[in-house]
């Protein structure tokens, strides 16, 4: 499949008899999308897909960072924050995940405001107050270096539900759970299926299979699970022996500087096959509420990618967008 930005119609020469008309191009969603960009302070800005340019909805007090959101069906925005530190010091990054609330207030939700503390990757349960995420550092009590965590609310106890696991996504109807889980010898990354609490867990893809694992989302009909794979999966035995040697696992990470593509896998099992060819750097990506398209974050910008035809359309170049989702 290949990666169109714009559909191109060229007018036939003269002399020659015209081609039957291109299909018309399928109508943009009309939801918005909530954007990450980091910049300094990072901003949440909206995108039409259908207007240019975003629109400002929120931005992050001097010397606050954020990483990473995921929008309730309430309007709520899970983030991965960074505090401003103390007395204008730099703060500890990443060490506590916020619900950013309709009326533009931070809410706690889960992790403390200390050194060596890190959380990040939030997913809300919908029709709920559970928020799943990563956490990393001196509070995983498991002893891994991190771990599948959840909070069933806002400041309840945070629960370590599956060591070495990282990059929840939660099913449109919150029945299932899917991670990444990290080998903690090999450090290769498989992906996992779980019910709502994580549990009853099968592997919809092995460890070993792909160079890497990162970024899944469930389609809106729970049928599948999207990931990314780096394009430097189409390589021989020795060339992959090369890159794992040359390329570090870090064990909890969701973005990768290396080109990648979008893959999926059914939930009920079976082999994965590859969606998009577009060979860039990718941030994130979400399913849209029709289940006919995605959109991504990827480093050239945000694209719109229609299941049906395999085409992108670039919505929005900018290299600044890091997570995103659609709104409710």
């Amino acid at each position: 499949m290949s990666w169109r930005s714009a559909v191109l119609v060229v007018a036939p020469l003269p002399g020659c008899a015209a081609e039957a008309p291109a299909a018309a191009a399928p109508e943009l969603p009309d939801e918005r999308l909530l954007l990450l960009e980091e910049l300094g302070p990072p901003v949440l800005s909206t995108l039409d897909p259908g207007a240019a340019g975003t629109e400002a909805r929120f931005t992050l007090a001097s010397g606050a960072f954020a990483y990473d959101l995921d929008v309730h069906e309430s309007g709520a925005v899970a983030l991965a924050y960074t505090a401003p530190g103390a007395d204008g010091g730099p703060g500890y990054d990443r060490s506590g995940i916020v619900s950013l609330q309709p009326d533009d207030t931070l809410l706690a939700v889960a992790c403390r405001d200390a050194s060596g503390v890190w959380c990040f990757f939030p997913a809300w349960s919908p029709d709920t107050s559970r928020v799943w995420f990563v956490a990393a550092g001196v509070d995983v009590g498991s002893g891994a270096e991190h771990a599948l965590a959840c909070v069933d609310a806002p400041g309840e106890p945070i629960r370590e539900v599956v060591p070495w696991g990282t990059e929840p996504a939660v099913s449109a109807d919150g029945a299932r759970v899917a991670w990444v889980a990290v080998d903690p010898d090999t450090r290769r990354r498989s992906l996992v299926l779980g019910d709502r609490d994580g549990a009853s867990p099968s592997t919809l893809v092995a460890s070993g299979v792909m160079t890497d694992i990162s970024q899944p989302f469930f389609s809106v009909d729970g049928e599948h699970v999207y990931f990314v794979v780096p394009t430097t999966l189409a390589v021989s035995f020795w060339e992959r022996v090369m890159w794992e040697r040359l390329v570090p696992s870090a064990q909890a990470h969701g973005s990768h500087d290396v080109p990648g593509d979008w893959w999926r896998v059914p939930t009920a099992g079976g082999p994965s096959e590859q969606i998009t060819d577009l060979q860039t750097i990718q941030y994130d990506g979400r399913a849209h509420p029709d289940g006919r398209w995605f959109a991504a974050a990827t480093r050239e910008g945000v694209v719109l990618v229609d299941l049906e035809t395999g085409e992108a359309t670039s919505l929005l170049e900018i290299r600044a967008v890091r997570a995103l989702d659609w709104l409710p």
